[in-house]
């Protein structure tokens, strides 16, 4: 990770670029070969593409997420932007207020209701745009962007890349999630009834056709179970992380065992197995969102 945050951030860049055309390329590959392809080797295709694919995602996620901490850590902790804080803040918490009395008072049909509604977007949108002009503040100050002398001389190590902290804790546990989501994704498509594929083929449906409309929705309990898993699993695993200087709530739970004092301890914990049902709850909110109507009704 240190060798990586002395490379230039254009080279990172052209990297990032190049292997997601490449996996958009054999995805369409895929795709476009899917039915000549074996079926008991179409999964095992499909993950070495996806695998392909979580090149770049690990190195955006990376790069984005240790710049966006950093720059964070400035605009939250500097008493220089205490008033954007603030204003963020305010636009936030209004938005919901008015998205909250516009759910329990208003029926959708009604024009008081509508209204709320837009008044709500407005200030969700006012708050959005407060915290980007947050963000680009705090990222022009001498500790980031503000210290490098020009654009050729960037490095990812000025985007907080570096050896230890928050980006080598998110790309390993991206690479530790990725067990149970391609293990989920394999059983789901691999368990799709063939008749149901067979269907599909006999009434004229491509290849792409048979795995975005068919294969695709109905492996998709299965897929969000992997994301659930993996989810909760790296809010328990990611307290691991503060040791090698990420932060978090793991700073609690260390600090407690090396001063065996129980409050710190359950001061860590307390809040991490929160965060994981309250990560649970929302993943299986997503799930209801994008599963078929009509696969919910066949599994009650």
């Amino acid at each position: 990770m240190a060798a990586l945050g002395r490379r230039s951030f254009w080279t990172i860049v052209i990297a990032i670029v190049v292997s997601a055309a490449l996996a958009g390329l054999l995805f369409w590959i895929y795709l476009r070969f899917a039915e000549e392809i074996p079926k008991r080797l179409r999964a095992a295709s499909l993950i070495g593409v996806s695998i392909v694919a979580g090149v770049p995602l690990v190195l955006t996620v990376g790069v984005l997420a240790s710049f966006l901490m950093e720059t964070a850590k400035i605009a939250f902790g500097n008493a220089r932007f205490a008033g954007l804080v603030q204003t963020f803040l305010v636009l936030g918490v209004l938005a919901l207020v008015v998205w909250l009395v516009k759910r329990s008072l208003f029926r959708p049909d009604r024009t008081a209701s509508r209204a709320m509604l837009w008044v709500a977007r407005g200030f969700g949108a006012a708050s959005g745009v407060a915290l980007v002009v947050l963000f680009v503040q705090a990222a022009g100050t001498q500790q980031l962007l503000g210290g490098v002398e020009s654009l050729a001389a960037l490095q990812v190590r000025d985007l907080g890349l570096r050896g230890i902290g928050t980006a080598p804790a998110i790309v390993a546990l991206t690479l530790y999630s990725l067990l149970p989501l391609v293990r989920n994704t394999y059983a789901g498509l691999n368990n799709v009834d063939n008749a149901i594929i067979d269907s599909g083929r006999g009434m004229g449906m491509t290849p792409s056709q048979i795995f975005l409309q068919i294969e695709l929705p109905l492996a998709t309990p299965v897929i969000m179970a992997g994301v659930r898993n993996a989810g909760i699993a790296l809010v328990g695993i990611g307290t691991v992380a503060t040791v090698i200087g990420a932060g978090g709530l793991g700073d609690f739970v260390i600090n407690g065992i090396s001063s065996t004092s129980i409050d710190l301890v359950l001061l860590g914990t307390i809040p991490a197995i929160a965060l994981a049902l309250v990560f649970d709850a929302a993943m299986r909110g997503v799930e209801s969102v994008v599963t078929s109507p009509g696969i919910k009704q066949v599994q009650q």
